[in-house]
């Protein structure tokens, strides 16, 4: 990460400076129309409409998507609010003695030979 003020001032203007350039690049064939004569004069309100919506939700779900990545991150990876922790209670002991006691069944006769059903059935 950058810990500079200075990086982090010029890593937030880059981002601001690319996003502006996203958002024209992205209106550049609509605004080109609005101007020019190749729509009916008709259809120019509703192609600019189109075109400030298209930019309006291309920019939403940017910001989403960014929101979106960075939560993940975090809950993946243990950080604040989210955190990874294991705690042993009688609550956990009693669900993990039933989650035992309903696959066992099944991996012993997959997997177990016939001699081993008196050991497993004891456990």
């Amino acid at each position: 990460p950058i810990t500079n003020p200075a990086g982090i001032e010029a890593a937030k203007t880059a981002a601001h400076k690319w996003e502006e350039e996203e958002m024209n690049r992205g209106g550049a064939l609509m605004s080109a129309t609005n101007t020019g004569g190749s729509l009916p004069r008709w259809m120019r309100p509703c192609a600019d409409i189109c075109s400030r919506c298209r930019k309006d939700f291309s920019l939403r779900g940017r910001r989403f998507l960014h929101a979106s990545k960075k939560k993940t991150g975090a809950c993946l990876n243990g950080n604040q609010p989210y955190g990874c922790t294991l705690r042993l209670t009688g609550i956990n002991f009693f669900v993990l003695c039933s989650i035992w006691y309903l696959y066992i069944d099944q991996l012993r006769l997959a997997f177990m030979p016939h001699s081993a059903d008196f050991a497993c059935a004891v456990i």
